[in-house]
């Protein structure tokens, strides 16, 4: 009886230290992150849209990074994958520290000419901030100063 009774707290033991170890792993549910297609960029006031969902443009958001990647733009025009901090507080997302993501190092982008390469990601300044005008389980709308950019979850 002393043995089934050392085996059942050894094994009540084994799972409440499994279930400890998992809650140990660092996630996220904060609605803006995850994988984000860039579907539109316009004018702050929402003229002069662009549909630009063939240019494959997605923005992965966690933990307060994002990752840009174009899988639609041809080479040549291709801005190539951006890094950059990230801080959403009070209906903002601000872009800081941005970098060209680079095979031998990440290069960091403080020229506003640069900057303005990544147009086609909806980024034209070093530093960016944007409004979150809307931000739902399968939608997101971003305006900056110079730009008003639609999402699509992904």
């Amino acid at each position: 009886m002393k043995t089934l009774l050392r085996h059942t707290l050894l094994y009540i033991a084994a799972i409440v230290l499994t279930a400890g170890l998992c809650q140990c792993q660092k996630y996220s549910d904060e609605d803006h992150e995850g994988q984000w297609q860039l579907v539109e960029i316009a004018l702050p006031d929402g003229t002069m849209a662009q549909d630009v969902k063939a240019d494959g443009v997605y923005w992965r958001m966690q933990l307060g990074i994002l990752q840009i990647v174009c899988t639609g733009i041809l080479e040549e025009n291709n801005p190539g994958e951006v890094i950059a901090r990230i801080e959403v507080s009070d209906g903002r997302l601000r872009l800081t520290e941005l970098y060209h993501s680079q095979r031998e190092a990440d290069i960091l982008i403080t020229d506003p000419a640069d900057a303005a390469t990544l147009r086609p990601y909806g980024i034209t300044a070093p530093v960016e901030d944007y409004a979150i005008n809307t931000l739902t389980n399968n939608h997101m709308v971003l305006t900056s100063d110079n730009l008003r950019l639609t999402f699509r979850k992904f």
